[in-house]
């Protein structure tokens, strides 16, 4: 696995504590709120809310904190028997659970299908960042070994499409001053092909027992609060220079 450092209201998810964090307002709002690490919840179109601006919220799921069985007939395409290594085959009542709660989530904003040369699951979904940004629109790529915290972000990676694509992460990025975008890992397809993934959190923050899994649903936060934290540290110092904060990018800094 190579990092890669590249150069010049309601049904709401509560968000923990941790390297990244959003807000609905305005952009100053969310950069304070950034900086003070302060709690926040995502509403299901993906809008992330400081926790003093929001009460009564219902049917709430925690997001762990970090630093960087039932029937689904009618929901989706069943997975294919013949990829026998995947995990969905291995435990239905755990894809069940996991199409369900996403589901439920994100009625409106989400999809997931099967790759077809790797068999790998995965959801399509579009989260409104913020008010300050277009939405953003994600690919939330299993592994075959689900679950497991044996890599950055788990086994369900975060990948872009189009909106945006990565390059356009780096153009922006050369634009704002920015030396190049921190916390992006590099895998390969079956093929040979390159994709990249982003690195929501480090493997001590991802639950992968028999207890507690890092589900689809709090992976879908921690996209959003990567995305918030991307587009705020293009115009605000101050949080670029604590989302760089680590070993890998410090020399980033301004």
């Amino acid at each position: 696995m190579e990092s890669y450092q590249i150069m010049p209201n309601r049904n709401a998810y509560a968000l923990s504590v941790g390297v990244f964090a959003g807000d609905s307002s305005t952009m100053d709002d969310i950069a304070q709120a950034m900086l003070e690490d302060e709690g926040f919840f995502m509403t299901e179109e993906g809008v992330l809310i400081r926790g003093d601006t929001i009460s009564g919220a219902q049917n709430a799921t925690a997001v762990s904190d970090g630093t960087f069985a039932a029937s689904i007939a009618g929901l989706g395409p069943s997975p294919n028997p013949r990829f026998t290594d995947q995990w969905y085959n291995k435990d239905r009542p755990l894809f069940a659970a996991e199409v369900i709660s996403m589901k439920k989530r994100h009625p409106k904003k989400c999809k997931y299908g099967f790759l077809p040369d790797s068999g790998d699951m995965y959801w399509i979904i579009e989260l409104k960042v913020g008010d300050y940004c277009d939405p953003w629109q994600f690919m939330l790529r299993y592994m075959k070994n689900h679950p497991n915290n044996m890599e950055y972000g788990g086994s369900i990676r975060v990948c872009l499409l189009k909106k945006p694509s990565v390059d356009t992460l780096f153009q922006r990025a050369r634009m704002a001053g920015r030396r190049g975008v921190p916390h992006i890992l590099s895998d390969k397809n079956s093929d040979g092909e390159t994709y990249y993934y982003l690195c929501t959190r480090r493997t001590e923050d991802v639950e992968s027992g028999a207890g507690s899994i890092t589900t689809a649903v709090q992976v879908a936060a921690w996209a959003a609060e990567w995305a918030s934290y991307f587009e705020v540290s293009m115009k605000n110092r101050d949080v670029w220079n604590k989302w760089v904060d680590d070993d890998h990018f410090r020399s980033w800094q301004i």
